[in-house]
C-alpha cells in the first residue's frame, strides 16, 4: 500500500505507540516515572484519542492531509485503512462539487 518513502510514517507512528505504551506500563526507562508523569501522559492520550474519533467527520481534515505534498492520501491510508476509499472518495466528490459550481 505504501512506497519504501513512506514507510518513515507507519514507523514513526509504531514508535510513538510502543513509547507511550511504556510509559503506561512503567516499563524501560520509564520505569520510575513518577506516578503525576504517568498519569498526565494517559490523559493526554485519552484525550487525543477523543479527537481523532471527532475529527473522523471532518471532511476538512482529510482534504488538509491530501493537498500536503509530504502527506497526501498515505496517512489516510495507513491509519484509516477499512475508510480510505470511502474517505478519499468523499473528498474527491467534495472537491468536484465545490470546484466545478465556481
Amino acid at each position: 500500500m505504501t512506497s519504501n518513502g513512506d514507510e518513515w510514517y507507519e514507523e514513526i507512528n509504531w514508535q510513538i505507540e510502543a513509547l507511550l505504551d511504556q510509559v503506561d506500563k512503567r516499563e524501560g526507562i520509564f520505569s520510575g516515572l513518577y506516578e503525576s508523569v504517568r498519569n498526565a501522559v494517559k490523559a493526554g492520550v485519552k484525550k487525543n484519542n477523543k479527537y481523532k474519533k471527532e475529527i473522523s467527520s471532518c471532511i476538512m481534515i482529510y482534504i488538509a492531509y491530501m493537498l500536503d505534498p509530504r502527506v497526501k492520501a498515505i496517512y489516510i491510508q495507513v491509519q484509516i485503512a477499512d475508510e480510505a476509499n470511502a474517505i478519499i472518495a468523499s473528498v474527491k466528490d467534495y472537491f468536484k462539487y465545490e470546484y466545478l459550481t465556481i
